[in-house]
């Protein structure tokens, strides 16, 4: 539980010298660019609980805006490996939903709120917007080839195609060292002014 707790600290004293432009802000993650992002605010995780359920302090996440290739997808790495959010769980009921076509209302832990979230997700999910957002930036940042991840028998094809996606968008991020915490969090980066990455 302390590294947990110390994990949390040096992220919010890492938020606190980035306010106070006492680090460098971070370089923008598209090939080639060497803008550092603008900040634009923040939002804030409140319901963030440790391993064994109890709530830790709210973390700040920064928001960052390249000129050149719009909103940058950001993520709070302590959030990383050991804290748990209740967004996990719905996103372990999208991906159920995706992978074995199951209704929402049948997918374990998706129920009464749980249920509306992963709508909300799946939703996000199909949008044609933000599948475009996240093939430019798959085009932008050429991650490394990869062999095609084959389709589940019993998945919704179209959906599966935009998580495969996503998924590779989350790991091309990680290899330039933006943490972006589960591959569905970025569903919820997506702004129509950051439709500008460029290859």
């Amino acid at each position: 539980m302390a590294e947990e707790h110390a994990a949390v600290k040096r992220y919010l004293d890492y938020v606190d010298q980035l306010l106070k432009d006492e680090v460098p802000r971070p370089r923008c993650p598209v090939q080639g660019c060497r803008r550092r992002p603008q900040r634009r605010g923040q939002r804030v995780r409140t319901d963030v609980r440790d391993s064994n359920g109890d709530p830790l302090a709210p973390i700040p996440i920064l928001r960052f805006y390249c000129l050149d290739h719009g909103w940058i997808p950001t993520q709070a790495w302590c959030l990383l490996p050991w804290v748990r959010t209740v967004a996990l769980a719905v996103e372990a009921a999208v991906e159920t939903y995706v992978v074995k076509g199951l209704p929402v209302a049948r997918v374990p832990g998706a129920n009464g709120e749980g249920e509306r979230s992963a709508r909300r997700w799946v939703a996000r999910l199909a949008d044609l917007r933000v599948d475009a957002w996240v093939q430019r930036a798959l085009d932008a940042l050429r991650p490394l080839p990869r062999p095609p991840d084959p389709c589940p028998a019993q998945a919704r094809p179209h959906l599966w195609s935009a998580l495969v996606r996503v998924r590779l968008l989350a790991e091309a991020l990680r290899e330039r060292g933006l943490h972006v915490g589960s591959p569905l969090a970025l569903l919820w980066s997506f702004r129509p002014s950051g439709l500008r990455f460029s290859s």
